[in-house]
């Protein structure tokens, strides 16, 4: 119970309701309420929808990158990270961890000595506002 109905004699009326303390406390933290209840899927920016299959090519063209090694290694592990923020609640996806990440993912090819993967754009020009915020939750 987040919310007591006060009921008269005649059982289906009530005559009052009332907020619990385990109410107050869901209202007021704002991080809490955003877990319990996210938006519904609708809310969320159209752009967001092809996130997940970017993120997959994204594995595809990392896996057939020309990097070997050491370099090769990281970039599948970065990927990994990438796609494990992904994986969260959009709400709750960091901004700055995003950008960080595909900063990381781009300068394996900064030198040239490899194509960079078109989906790592792709994924820039989806995220889009979201790689600006910062990971507070909304209220």
């Amino acid at each position: 119970g987040l919310v007591e109905l006060m009921t008269t004699y005649n059982p289906p009326m009530f005559s009052g309701a009332r907020i619990t303390a385990d109410g107050i406390d869901l209202v007021e933290n704002f991080y809490e309420f955003n877990l319990r209840y996210p938006p519904a899927f609708g809310e969320l920016d159209e752009r967001l929808a092809e996130v997940p299959s970017l993120m997959e090519r994204l594995v595809e063209e990392a896996e057939l990158s020309a990097l070997g090694g050491e370099y090769r290694r990281c970039l599948l592990r970065d990927v990994q990270y990438l796609r494990d923020e992904l994986s969260r609640p959009a709400e709750r996806w960091r901004g700055e961890v995003l950008r960080t990440v595909l900063g990381w993912i781009e300068g394996y090819f900064a030198g040239g000595a490899a194509e960079k993967p078109e989906a790592v754009a792709e994924l820039r020009k989806a995220l889009g506002d979201r790689l600006s915020q910062r990971g507070e939750p909304h209220g």
